[in-house]
């Protein structure tokens, strides 16, 4: 009913196929920043080495659980924002100014952050042991993959699929091409709660977003080929723009402004990114039929 009521959106995305190729991906390709970025980078793949982490990483965990009677997984998102100094942030920050290569003077400016959400790491003996407030000491598995680069660290045991560092745009990036978040709950099953938006950025610094939300009932077939299922629902089309600028989305749609966090994935230097973050949701990109 959901592809017959809007057929624009029937094309249903599988998020979590997306995000574990997204992070295996996470790869150093042969573009660069130039001297400089790999100047800071290779000082950063350093400090790593001697247990200072510095930077915002997505830890991604594979998670199996029965639907409708069959195994399927799931991912679990977590973020990780590492000062040198040994804090950390658990959680996307949404204040203070987030940068690529933090210092631990910059830990100041996330002073008024949750106290539950800011704890401290410490490295030794191939082991990560994270400390949260009025939590006990949380002991992990911690390795650098690759030596020399800190793009990926393998945080926690073998079936977490690795943690990929979340990188800034530059300032005024331009995108050309379509993004949808599928946050629908219950496929396939007797009630599907869908919500999906999609975003088409343009390079002329306008976009076009769409959002779809409602919900499925599946029902019964009846004779005669009907069926007592519901679907309800709408979409709602607007138009504004949009300024990307490190770790910062800066959208005007509808006449109302918003900032919002936004990152993409370490090793995806493509013009148009295969998968990007806004506000801790992941936007896959793809092609629209011509």
């Amino acid at each position: 009913m959901l592809k017959e009521l809007f057929p624009r959106f029937g094309r249903t995305l599988f998020v979590a196929g997306f995000l574990i190729i997204g992070l295996l991906g996470c790869e150093k390709t042969d573009a660069d920043s130039g001297p400089a970025g790999a100047a800071t980078s290779a000082a950063s793949a350093s400090s790593a080495a001697d247990g200072h982490l510095s930077g915002l990483y997505i830890r991604q965990q594979s998670v199996p659980f029965f639907f409708n009677g069959r195994m399927t997984f799931s991912l679990q998102r977590e973020f990780f924002y590492f000062f040198p100094d040994g804090h950390v942030l658990y959680g996307l920050p949404t204040e203070g100014n987030l940068k690529e290569h933090p210092t631990a003077a910059d830990f100041a400016a996330f002073q008024k952050v949750d106290p539950a959400l800011v704890g401290t790491y410490a490295i030794k003996d191939g082991k990560i042991t994270f400390t949260r407030t009025k939590q006990k000491d949380t002991p992990e598995p911690f390795s650098i993959p690759k030596a020399g680069d800190d793009s990926v660290l393998q945080i926690g045991v073998p079936n977490i699929v690795g943690s990929c560092k979340a990188m800034p745009f530059k300032d005024g990036q331009k995108l050309d091409g379509v993004y949808q978040y599928d946050g629908t709950i219950g496929q396939g099953s007797a009630i599907t709660i869908f919500n999906v938006n999609t975003l088409n950025f343009h390079p002329d610094g306008t976009l076009g977003s769409d959002q779809l939300s409602g919900v499925d009932t599946k029902g019964k077939e009846i004779e005669g080929g009907n069926n007592t299922g519901i679907t309800t629902g709408g979409t709602t089309a607007t138009a504004g723009t949009y300024h990307f600028n490190g770790y910062t989305l800066e959208t005007d749609i509808g006449g109302k402004a918003v900032k919002a966090t936004v990152f993409r994935w370490a090793g995806d230097d493509k013009p148009n990114p295969g998968m990007i973050c806004i506000s801790g949701r992941v936007y896959s990109h793809y092609k629209t039929k011509k």
